[in-house]
């Protein structure tokens, strides 16, 4: 064997093991997209779970988002305080459509949370509030939410919070 022979023998254990390399950091890569994008997805979550435990902990704040399916019955320091945690529900996936967008949330997850935002939409009160963009939300969010609003079917709605902690668990 010449040493030209084993140059070339080298050349191929050297390309063998840069595929090999190549198909390792692809994995690592691979398990850290889908890390990123479930620990996207938890903190997502985490928000809405959190969002939620502040209105059903305070009775007022429970009282004017129940009432608010009605709005004649809610003061107008009441009205006003009902459009601050629409603003803040709607806030919560303006974050997060960006993550949604570049594939951090999944189609599966973000789906039924979006359908919330477009449920909530149907609410009169809420719509007003919507289509007189009163709150500080980016225009790609706004115009995905238009864009879906009325060309979609959602069945989520305004859920009226206080009855349905009286129901049996």
């Amino acid at each position: 064997m010449t040493i030209q022979d084993v140059g070339s023998l080298g050349e191929v254990v050297a390309a063998i093991a840069t595929v090999a390399t190549l198909g390792y950091l692809g994995l690592g890569i691979r398990q850290n997209t889908e890390s990123v994008r479930l620990s996207t997805e938890l903190e997502l979550s985490k928000l809405v779970v959190d969002f939620h435990a502040r209105v059903t902990g305070q009775p007022e704040l429970l009282r004017i988002w129940d009432a608010a399916a009605d709005p004649s019955s809610l003061a107008p320091e009441d009205i006003r305080r009902f459009r601050w945690l629409v603003a803040e529900w709607f806030l919560i996936y303006d974050g997060q459509y960006d993550f949604y967008r570049k594939g951090h949330i999944s189609e599966e997850s973000w789906q039924p949370k979006i359908d919330s935002c477009i449920g909530l939409l149907k609410t009169p009160i809420i719509a007003d509030w919507w289509d007189k963009r009163q709150a500080p939300l980016s225009g790609e969010f706004r115009g995905y939410i238009d864009s879906i609003r009325d060309s979609t079917d959602h069945s989520w709605e305004h859920q009226v919070i206080g009855s349905m902690s009286n129901e049996p668990t």
